[in-house]
């Protein structure tokens, strides 16, 4: 379960329910490996994490790759970009490249205060909403049979790019779509 503000009881009842925390000798120094004393503890802490606007764009190449863009410089944005965009389209991971911290690049504000994540991810979400719904519409154009699907339906692999039944192969897709948020 995702750990949210919304639900930390439940949360909390899992986690202590995963590590037998109902079974524990509740008795403090109870509990010996040789010299040392063992016990269960546990913590809970939060951060602020603001948002600021923050832009990025996408292009698909020709050989099959994703390529997010964003000036952002924030430590492990890379890395999350990859993973955010990976879960809303399943496009296989090794296939999304990422580019930061050039002026050229879309405009991201301040990276400073836990800020710049919480800021991209938006982006990268919306990125994600339109790649999937760029594909879907130029897989229509190219495929009347799909009309009556939904954008929900798209599965994407190395290879393919499949809506329902109907497997269209990416790089006829690749060579067409390239846009920007």
């Amino acid at each position: 379960m995702p750990w949210s503000s919304h639900f930390i009881a439940e949360a909390l009842s899992m986690g202590a329910e995963k590590i037998g925390w109902h079974h524990r000798k509740p008795q403090p120094q109870s509990l010996l490996s040789g010299d040392w004393q063992i016990g269960y503890g546990m913590a809970v802490g939060m951060w602020h994490a603001g948002r600021q606007q923050a832009n990025a764009n996408l292009t698909l190449t020709p050989q099959g790759d994703l390529i997010l863009r964003t000036a952002m410089t924030d430590i492990g944005t890379g890395t999350a970009m990859v993973n955010v965009m990976h879960e809303l389209t399943e496009f296989p991971k090794h296939r999304i490249k990422v580019e930061l911290g050039h002026l050229d690049l879309p405009l991201a504000r301040n990276q400073g205060g836990s800020t710049g994540l919480a800021s991209i991810v938006g982006a990268v979400h919306l990125l994600g909403e339109d790649f999937k719904k760029a594909l879907f519409d130029y897989a229509q154009k190219t495929n009347p049979s799909l009309q009556a699907k939904v954008t929900e339906t798209i599965q994407i692999d190395d290879q393919h790019v499949v809506i329902g039944q109907t497997s269209i192969l990416l790089p006829t897709l690749f060579k067409k779509i390239s846009f920007k948020n």
